[in-house]
Order: C-alpha cells, then structure tokens, then sequence
C-alpha cells in the first residue's frame, strides 16, 4: 500500500495482500470519508488480448497509466487481467467524462487485438457490502470500443472525418462515447454478415458520424430528462436529415455514408423518419446501426437513476418480436447470436 501527498491512492496487488485485507482497507477509507459526504465511483476493468507484440504486463500499465494521467484521486487493486479502481468525490455528471478521457487515452496508445472492459456502480450508504459494489461493477462489463482511425498520409477523406468527430466531441462527450459504442457492435454485425471490405470501411465511418446531425440542436434540448414537447422531438427527429444535408451529401467520397446516416432511424415497415422508407430503399448499414441503437437505449446503465434495467430475456424477446417488422431478419437472427455468445461468454445481465 501506498500513500502519495498529492492522491490518496490503496494500491493493492491480490498477489501478495488477501481480497479481504483490500476490503477491509478500502471500507476504512470510504466510511471516514463519509463524514465530509464524499462520493465513490467503482470502476472495474477487464481486458482480452490477442496480440504477440504486447504481454499482460504491457496492458495493465496502459490501462493503469490511462487512468493515473487522467484522474487525481482513487483507489486501485489489481487482480490478474483485471483491475479494481475507486474514484472519489465523482459525481453522476461527470461519469461520461470520465468514461470518455479514459477511453480517448487507450484510444491514442491503440493496440490492435486489445479488447478492454469497463464495469461501474456508484457508491451509496445503502449498500450492504463494498463486496457487493465490487460484484455489481463486474457483472455490468461493458466493451470501450478502440476505434482509433488510421488515415493515410494527408489524406482529405481522413481528416475530414476527424475534424467532424471532433465537432461531436466538444458537442457532447458522451454523445462520442456513444458513437465509439454503437461502432463496435456495428462491426460485429458486419462480419458475421460478411460484409465486404469496402463497405464495412464505410459503415464503420457512418457509425462514427451518425449523430453529427445533433450538433445543430440547442445542447439544452439533447440533454432535457423532461419530456419533450412536440416541437423539442421535431428537432431532435432532425438530426439524420441535418447531417445529410448540412456536413456530409456535398463531401466528396461521402455519398453513400451520407445515405447510411440519413436512414438510421428508418423502419423497413415505413415507421420510421425522416422520410418514412420502406423495406429495400433502406440500407443495410442504416439497419445495423439502427440495431445497435435500439439495444443501447434499452441497455442499463448502472448509474442512472432514470431507468431500470432491461432483462436479457426481454431485449431478445423485442428484437424476435420486430424482426421483419423494423430489420431484416438475417439481421436480428446475427445480432442475438451475438448477444447470446456474449451473454454466455461474459455474463453481461446475470
């Protein structure tokens, strides 16, 4: 165990000091910063590597560096492939910040083969057991997408596409975190679909951007927990049209990503906006993203106080029930598979 005069850090290696000598210590800490109605964030990481250039030991450094360069005050115990991190005095609101500079920091150290997890829970008073704050983090692993992109040298289409990214990262961090995410799956989608090369390179770049359109919308609105008026979801319905029309149709090379976002909230039953398609004038890739999407909103949070989480069961039995309604469903029977392969590999909603 350390001390530092400028952080108070546990650093705890499992290997050399029992789980329940951590406990105890950590508890200490967390119950005599009760009296000043301090905050505690727990944050669990998890990692998967498949890449000869790069052992274990060069992974946690990465990842405990990320986090030591970004954040001023925690705790962190190790355990193999995992580590355990306990932020102090972080609020609700600054979650997705922290979320989002952590993911940016492994993101410039991009290591392919490298698949990282996170896990949070907020910390309360009436939690039963820092045991149960540490499981509940662990059970709610969620992948931090490495989408780091590769341009060539100079290259126009490149920069622009980073320069656009950038409008949404200082639009909204986590609207960018959120992209990275649905990226992620979209990937997963479009492999098992077999996609070809070329198109998933687009794809890829369509799901990077396919909220760009917010950024026009008052920041007020994007962030209203109220109900929306009438007029307020107008707006918000706006965004794949402002992002064909206003950053991405006149682009050169950008054609058909535009036509990908434009459609991302379009059913192939006509339910959908902004133009109410139908069937085959709806892109594939507008239907993968619109998959990722859709399982993200029902996808719990475990720091959110506005919604409860949706049982695995239920998320699966939604997808069954609109496949051939909303997506193809070549679609929907690729995405549950993947969802089920998860699910049994990591546990996601037990």
């Amino acid at each position: 165990m350390k001390e530092n005069s400028n952080e108070k850090i546990l650093s705890i290696d499992k290997n050399n000091l029992k789980y329940d000598d951590f406990v105890n210590e950590a508890t200490k800490l967390i119950s005599a910063s009760e009296k000043n109605e301090s905050s505690f964030i727990f944050m669990v990481t998890n990692y998967e590597l498949n890449n000869g250039n790069m052992n274990h030991n060069d992974v946690f450094n990465l990842i405990t560096k990320s986090i030591f360069n970004t954040f001023n005050t925690m705790f962190f115990s190790i355990a193999e492939k995992s580590q355990l991190f306990i932020f102090e005095n972080l609020e609700d609101n600054e979650l997705n910040d922290t979320i989002f500079a952590f993911t940016k920091k492994i993101n410039e150290n991009y290591v392919e083969g490298l698949s990282i997890r996170y896990g949070l829970c907020k910390y309360t008073k009436e939690v039963d057991s820092f045991d149960d704050l540490y499981h509940t983090a662990f059970d709610n692993l969620k992948t931090i997408t490495v989408n780091k992109l590769k341009p060539k040298k100079d290259s126009p289409f490149f920069n622009r596409v980073n320069k656009l990214l950038s409008k949404i990262e200082a639009y909204d961090r986590s609207l960018c975190l959120h992209s990275y995410n649905i990226t992620q799956i979209v990937k997963m989608i479009a492999k098992e679909y077999k996609l070809g090369r070329k198109e998933t390179e687009k794809l890829i770049v369509a799901s990077l951007l396919h909220d760009i359109g917010y950024v026009d919308i008052p920041i007020e609105i994007f962030r209203k927990k109220e109900p929306l008026t009438k007029k307020e979801l107008n707006m918000i319905k706006s965004h794949p049209l402002i992002a064909h029309e206003k950053y991405l149709k006149n682009l050169p090379g950008f054609d058909e990503i535009s036509n990908i976002i434009l459609a991302h909230h379009e059913f192939i039953d006509g339910s959908g906006y902004p133009k109410g398609l139908k069937g085959d004038h709806i892109p594939i890739g507008s239907q993968m993203i619109s998959i990722a999407d859709t399982f993200l909103s029902m996808q719990m949070t475990i720091y959110s106080k506005d919604k409860d989480k949706v049982p695995f069961d239920e998320i699966v039995d939604y997808f069954i029930k609109n496949a051939g309604e909303k997506w193809q469903e070549e679609l929907v029977t690729i995405f549950i598979t993947i969802l089920v392969d998860y699910e049994i590999s990591h546990g996601f909603y037990n």
